[in-house]
């Protein structure tokens, strides 16, 4: 290439670098993969001092347990706090779920969820805290951005669902029916169903007053969450009551 005029900075651009670049792209996955899954490499050469990516990985998945824990156990020793609100999006555990603290358990995943509800709801109980568990409201099987909404009426014919889709959702009947078996044998646990707010005999609705309730298939947007947020006051007020 310098024989026929080519500068050092041409050869290394249009020659170099795209007959070399299979080599290097192999390279740096092959550098790059074990930085990031032999964490004790960079603990051991950086003396602990410096966070490596794979660690900060690590630390992430390895602390958010004991992170959860130690919330939980702020929550249950705070005299000032009377209701505790559980909340839980069931297709996320359905098949996949870890007693943490004790990691080799052999228990079925319905076993866990009941070892787990009886032993969140057994400290609850312990503690005094009244218990308010929100039950699932619909997953979406449709788009919310396609309930098109207008000034007068409401056109695109996407705002609304079977019911059937939701009352066969299987993840929510195995959950919620796990939970309201536990929960008999406890005086202190209330159940807050939103979805009769959501749904009549034949369908569930993704608006209300002419408004959108959810910003995805599973969430609500703040004007839905600001709906539904008057319903949990009046059952925390409720519970206090009692």
């Amino acid at each position: 290439a310098s024989d026929l005029g080519a500068s050092k900075i041409k050869t290394f651009f249009e020659i170099i670098i795209p007959y070399t670049k299979t080599g290097l792209f192999n390279g740096i996955i092959m550098v790059f993969i074990p930085c990031l899954g032999y964490f004790f490499i960079s603990d051991l050469l950086g003396g602990g001092k410096l966070m490596i990516l794979g660690n900060l990985i690590k630390n992430q998945f390895l602390t958010a347990s004991k992170e959860w824990d130690r919330a939980f156990d702020d929550v249950l020793r705070n005299e000032k706090v009377k209701v505790v609100i559980l909340s839980h999006a069931s297709a996320a555990s359905r098949n996949n779920i870890l007693d943490t603290s004790d990691p080799s358990s052999k228990l079925s995943v319905e076993q866990l969820h009941r070892v787990g509800a009886k032993r969140t709801f057994d400290l609850l109980k312990q503690f005094n805290k009244q218990v308010i568990v929100v039950q699932e409201t619909p997953y979406l099987p449709i788009d919310p951005k396609k309930c098109v909404m207008r000034k007068f009426r409401i056109s695109g014919g996407n705002c609304n669902f079977d019911r059937k889709i939701f009352d066969n959702f299987e993840a929510r009947k195995f959950y919620d029916g796990i939970m309201q078996d536990v929960a008999k044998n406890y005086d202190n646990i209330t159940f807050l169903d939103l979805s009769k707010y959501l749904c009549d005999e034949k369908y569930c609705y993704l608006n209300k007053d002419g408004k959108i309730l959810y910003s995805d298939g599973a969430h609500f947007n703040i004007y839905g969450s600001t709906y539904f947020a008057k319903y949990l006051d009046q059952a925390i007020k409720t519970v206090l009551h009692k």
